[in-house]
C-alpha cells in the first residue's frame, strides 16, 4: 500500500509541477516526548525500514536513481533526530543535544532506515539541527566498529557524518540539503564563526545545498578569503544539479496542462479509496474486554469528546481575552461521529442517562511545540503543573511553575464511565495517539479501546469514520501500535545528577532506546513498583500496548 500510494502521488506531483519532496521523516521514535514523533513511521527500525525502500521505489519511479518520472526524496533527518535531550526539539537552543547513553544505539536503531533508503539509491538527505554530546551523558557511537563522529556541531556541519559515515561508509551517493536556518539560527557549536566561515565549514563537511537561505554573497566571500575551496564548491554544484539533469528538468522544464488534467482524472479517485481504506487499515484495536466489539448496531450510543489545548493556541486566545478550546471545533467534531455513527444504524442520543453505550474520543495535545518550547514536553493526560523552562534558549527552570493542558476535564472520563457502568451499560473510548500517552486517565473506565492516528485537517473525516468501521464491525481490525504506551510516570522520571561537574537531568531509561526495547536499561527497582512490570502500558486485560501489538476480532 505504501508504494502504490507513492507512486499515485508521485504521477499527481510531477503533472503539477511538484519535483522535489522534503521529506520523508524516517527518524525511528525512542524518546516519547520528542514533538516530532507525529511525523514519523514509529519505533520500530525494521517496520521504519521497509517504508523508506517503498517509498524510495514510488517515488523515484524505481531503485536505480533518479530518472525522468521521479520526484526528488529528501530523506531526513540524518543520522537520525530521535535521541533527543528529554523531549526537547532543535528548531531552538533548548533542544540542541542529542544524547546516545546506550553503545551501539544509533547503528541498531536509528541508521538502518537510511541504509535501507541509500541502498535503494534515495536522491538526497536532511541532515539534523542537533548535535552529538560527547561528555558523560553520552557513549561514543559507531558503525561497523568505527567511531561515526566526534565534533559537537550539527550534522550539516559535520564531515564525520555527511562524508565520512554517510558517503564513504554507507554507501550514500545523492545530493545533501540542510535544513533551513543552519547559518542563522541553528548554530549550535559553530556561534563563533562568520557566515561566510558557517557556509565555508558545512560546504566542505559535505553539505551541497543550504537551505531557506538568499545569500549568495557569503559563499562568494568565502571563496575570495580563501576559506571554501573551490573544489568543494563544484562538487556541491555538481552534486545538486545532477538530480536536474536526470529528473530532465533542464532538457524540457514545461508541462502540458491537458496531461496535467488527465493524470488529476485518472488517480484522484483511486487515491481517495486508497487513501480511506489507509485510514481503516491503521486502527488499532487495543482492549475489547469481554469481546464487546463488534458493537451491536442496535445500541443507543451518547457521544462526549475530550480534547486538549494548543499551547500556542491557547496563548493567543488568552493574550486577546478568550478562553481556552475551540467550540466550533468540538461541534464538528461530535457532528462527524454523531453521523457516522447514525449511518450504521446506531440511535445517537444526547445523554449518557438514555444510552446504552457510552463512546468517548479523547483526543490530548502535547505541549512539545517546535517554537514555543517553555516546559518539558508532557505525557500525562490532564492539567498537569510543571516546570518552567527559559523559552526556547534553555533548559535551566526559570523558577515557576506552568501548567500543561494535555487534556481538558480528564477527571469527567471516570464520573461519565462509572454511572454508566452501574447501570449496566459499556464503555468504547478513542484516544488519539500523535506520540505515547500515560493512559492510566482512560483505559480502566474502557472496556473496549482504539487507537487513532490521523489528526491532519483533510483526512480527519476518513480517520473518524474508519474508527466507527471498526467498532461497528464493517472493517475487522489489522491496525499494530507504531508506538509503546507508557506504564507509568516512575518509568520516564528525571532526576538530577552531576556530570563533568555540570548538574544534569536524566531520564530513568536513555533516550536513545527505542520504547519497545527499554526495559532492559530501566532500574529493576523502578519496574517492580510498575504495574506489569514493565515500560510497556499494561491494560486490565494484562494485555501490553508494546509497539507492534493490536487485537482482531
Amino acid at each position: 500500500m505504501v508504494y502504490e500510494m507513492a507512486q499515485t502521488d508521485r504521477k499527481m506531483m510531477k503533472a503539477e509541477g511538484l519535483n522535489i519532496m522534503y521529506g520523508p521523516q524516517v527518524d525511528v521514535t525512542s524518546d516519547p516526548r520528542w514533538p516530532r514523533t507525529s511525523g514519523t513511521y514509529g519505533e520500530r527500525p525494521d517496520v521504519t525500514s521497509d517504508i523508506a525502500e517503498a517509498l524510495v521505489k514510488g517515488y523515484q519511479d524505481g531503485d536505480n536513481g533518479l530518472n525522468e518520472g521521479s520526484v526528488v526524496l529528501t530523506i531526513k533527518h540524518f543520522p537520525g533526530d530521535a535521541p533527543s535531550e528529554n523531549g526537547f526539539e532543535p528548531h531552538v537552543p533548548i533542544g540542541q543535544w542529542r544524547i546516545y547513553r546506550t553503545p551501539g544505539s544509533m547503528e541498531k536503531y536509528h541508521l538502518p532506515p537510511f541504509q535501507r533508503a541509500f541502498d535503494h539509491k534515495v536522491s538526497s538527505i536532511m541532515p539534523d539541527y542537533s548535535r552529538i554530546a560527547t561528555d558523560g551523558r553520552a557513549v561514543p557511537q559507531t558503525y561497523r566498529g568505527e567511531v561515526t563522529s566526534t565534533e559537537e556541531v550539527p550534522s550539516a556541519y559535520s564531515k564525520e557524518l555527511i562524508t565520512d559515515l554517510a558517503r564513504n561508509k554507507m554507501g550514500f551517493d545523492g545530493y545533501v540539503n540542510s535544513d533551513s536556518g543552519i547559518t542563522t539560527v541553528q548554530i549550535y557549536g559553530v556561534e563563533n564563526l562568520t557566515e561566510p566561515e558557517r557556509y565555508a565549514k558545512a560546504i566542505s563537511a559535505g553539505t551541497d545545498v543550504i537551505g531557506g537561505n538568499t545569500d549568495p554573497e557569503n559563499i562568494v566571500k568565502a571563496v575570495e578569503d580563501g576559506l571554501l575551496p573551490k573544489a568543494d564548491l563544484d562538487r556541491a554544484s555538481y552534486n545538486r544539479l545532477l538530480s536536474l539533469f536526470r529528473t530532465k528538468r533542464v532538457d524540457n522544464p514545461y508541462l502540458d496542462p491537458d496531461k496535467a488534467d488527465q493524470a488529476r482524472v485518472d488517480n484522484f479517485d483511486g487515491a481517495k479509496k486508497k487513501a480511506y481504506e489507509a485510514n481503516q487499515k491503521a486502527v488499532v484495536l487495543v482492549k475489547n474486554h469481554e469481546k464487546l466489539l463488534p458493537l451491536a448496531k442496535s445500541q443507543k450510543v451518547c457521544i462526549v469528546t475530550f480534547k486538549g489545548v494548543d499551547s500556542g493556541f491557547a496563548q493567543m486566545a488568552q493574550a486577546m481575552g478568550a478562553g481556552l478550546g475551540n467550540t466550533d471545533e468540538d461541534a464538528a467534531l461530535r457532528k462527524t461521529l454523531t453521523e457516522a455513527f447514525e449511518k450504521k444504524g446506531y440511535t445517537v442520543v444526547a445523554t449518557p442517562e438514555e444510552a446504552d453505550v457510552l463512546y468517548l474520543h479523547v483526543w490530548p495535545i502535547s505541549n512539545g511545540l517546535v517554537f514555543n518550547q517553555y516546559a518539558m514536553p508532557v505525557i500525562e493526560m490532564g492539567e498537569i503543573v510543571t516546570d518552567e523552562r527559559e523559552r526556547n534558549k534553555s533548559q535551566k527552570k526559570t523558577g515557576n511553575k506552568v501548567t500543561v493542558v494535555t487534556l481538558k476535564d480528564v477527571e469527567k472520563i471516570k464520573e461519565l464511565a462509572d454511572a454508566i457502568h452501574a447501570r449496566g451499560g459499556k464503555v468504547v473510548g478513542t484516544c488519539v495517539v500523535c506520540n505515547p500517552w500515560l493512559l492510566d486517565k482512560l483505559e480502566p473506565y474502557c472496556d473496549a479501546l482504539t487507537i487513532q492516528y490521523t489528526v491532519s485537517t483533510v483526512a480527519l473525516n476518513n480517520a473518524l469514520n474508519a474508527q466507527v468501521d471498526v467498532i461497528s464491525g464493517d472493517f475487522a481490525p489489522t491496525g499494530k501500535l507504531s508506538l509503546t504506551m507508557v506504564s507509568d510516570p516512575a518509568v520516564i522520571a528525571i532526576t538530577e545528577q552531576e556530570i563533568d561537574g555540570v548538574v544534569r537531568e536524566i531520564c530513568a531509561p536513555p533516550n536513545d532506546v527505542p520504547g519497545y526495547d527499554k526495559d532492559q536499561y530501566i532500574d529493576p527497582a523502578i519496574l517492580a513498583n510498575v504495574k506489569g512490570g514493565s515500560y510497556a502500558y499494561c491494560d486490565a486485560d494484562g494485555n501490553y500496548y508494546r509497539s507492534g501489538f493490536g487485537l482482531n476480532y
